[in-house]
């Protein structure tokens, strides 16, 4: 009977602690399906406001190039300042746009390279080492890879944790 105690103990507290990690995920994943929801209904607000404000884009150039016509046409000097003048002015307002722009798609592109490296060796890649190095170790790691890529392919839990000697969930199937 004491043996029989200590395996049902020692099954409790590795299954509160399975328990807790499967809960703190599950929390993990409603966070984030609301925020990529509110994602999904901002980039239909964007959706719906280029097509009214889009066509700016393209005035503005062409009013640009009108004038440079016109310009060559009538040769005079106002007509080439003025175009000049709005020339420059698009010119910078697209170097204040695309600088920080062309920062976030390097980013975003490291970024990207890390996390498949990330998914094709979880503990020697750069992101990795970095959570292993906070204080995470290797085998949390491991194992909250393990529940995320569970999740992803519908495997059950109980066999990616080896519990299904002990937990066998088929008798209650229909």
């Amino acid at each position: 009977a004491g043996l029989a105690e200590g395996i049902s103990q020692m099954l409790n507290t590795s299954l509160s602690s399975i328990m807790g990690i499967v809960n703190g995920f599950g929390n993990d994943v409603n966070n984030y399906k609301s925020e990529a929801q509110t994602l999904i209904n901002d980039a239909q607000n964007v959706d719906v406001n280029r097509s009214k404000y889009g066509i700016a884009a393209f005035i503005v150039p062409i009013i640009i190039l009108i004038l440079i016509i016109i310009a060559i046409i009538v040769r005079n000097r106002w007509v080439y300042k003025c175009s000049w003048c709005c020339s420059m002015y698009m010119s910078l307002f697209t170097v204040l746009i695309l600088g920080p722009i062309s920062l976030i798609v390097v980013f975003w592109a490291d970024f990207c390279v890390n996390l498949d490296e990330f998914e094709a060796d979880p503990l020697n890649s750069k992101i990795g080492k970095l959570v292993t190095s906070n204080g995470v170790e290797a085998a949390q790691l491991k194992q909250g890879f393990d529940i995320t890529e569970a999740c992803w392919d519908g495997v059950s839990l109980v066999d990616i944790f080896n519990l299904s000697s002990f937990l066998d969930f088929d008798q209650y199937k229909n």
